[in-house]
């Protein structure tokens, strides 16, 4: 018999919709909210938007962090602690949710934090408290199980090319767009004329996508595609065809 309290898929759903549960807690009874955030099994935060200095952090954020002083977790200290690779795209989103300013949508990024020491898959959602700050809750894969073992395994380029982002750099938005139509299984003929090109053309973009990635094979571009998509870095809509 399963004895946990959710089951991955379960604590996923969970995790969803009680960010804004908890948000409106710790808004309306801030006592009580600090009382049951403390046995959940997740990390709860929040943060400024200005500089993402921490203003409040439950017990298990508090000893991933390392500290109890917030003074000092600024977001410099913060990507300190991330996975350089990864650190642009998450700031990127983050960036463009704080913009957009819809306090009813979920922000969800993945990133590598450094915990004691090692750095740990985590995944978040993020929503706007406030004028002023985000509120957050972030769990490692390893606490989602079978979800998380996935999780795990689309990104492994990442664990494995600790210059991968900045290969994925060099391609161009239009190579970037290919990229996710590669993955998403669509045809030559098929991106071809979605884009208005020549399938001669998409296949030597395909030809320059594999040699910037160092890429050998089919499986291996997708491997990479899946895995760019995952953290947000792919983008598989355009809205201007002339600007691809």
């Amino acid at each position: 018999m399963n004895t946990k309290l959710h089951t991955e898929s379960e604590y996923l759903n969970f995790n969803q919709y009680s960010i804004f549960r908890l948000s409106e807690l710790y808004n309306n009874n801030n006592k009580d909210f600090v009382e049951i955030a403390g046995y959940l099994p997740f990390f709860i935060f929040t943060n400024f938007k200005k500089n993402y200095i921490y203003n409040y952090a439950n017990i298990k954020s508090i000893a991933a962090l390392g500290t109890s002083d917030f003074s000092n977790v600024n977001l410099d200290w913060i990507k300190q602690k991330f996975d350089p690779q990864l650190t642009e795209s998450v700031f990127n989103r983050i960036k463009t949710f704080d913009i957009q300013n819809d306090k009813k949508s979920i922000c969800t990024t993945i990133q590598k934090f450094k915990i004691e020491d090692k750095m740990t898959w985590l995944i978040g959602n993020k929503i706007i408290l406030n004028d002023d700050e985000f509120f957050n809750i972030q769990y490692t894969f390893d606490e989602l199980g079978i979800i998380g073992s996935k999780l795990k395994n689309i990104l492994v380029p990442f664990d494995y090319n600790p210059h991968l982002w900045l290969k994925f750099k060099t391609l161009s938005k239009r190579e970037k767009f290919i990229l996710a139509q590669i993955a998403s299984g669509k045809s030559n003929k098929q991106i071809a004329d979605e884009i208005y090109i020549s399938e001669n053309t998409v296949r030597t973009h395909r030809e320059n996508i594999r040699k910037k990635l160092d890429i050998h094979n089919l499986i291996g571009m997708i491997k990479f595609a899946d895995a760019f998509n995952l953290i947000g870095a792919l983008d598989s809509t355009f809205d201007d065809i002339n600007s691809l």
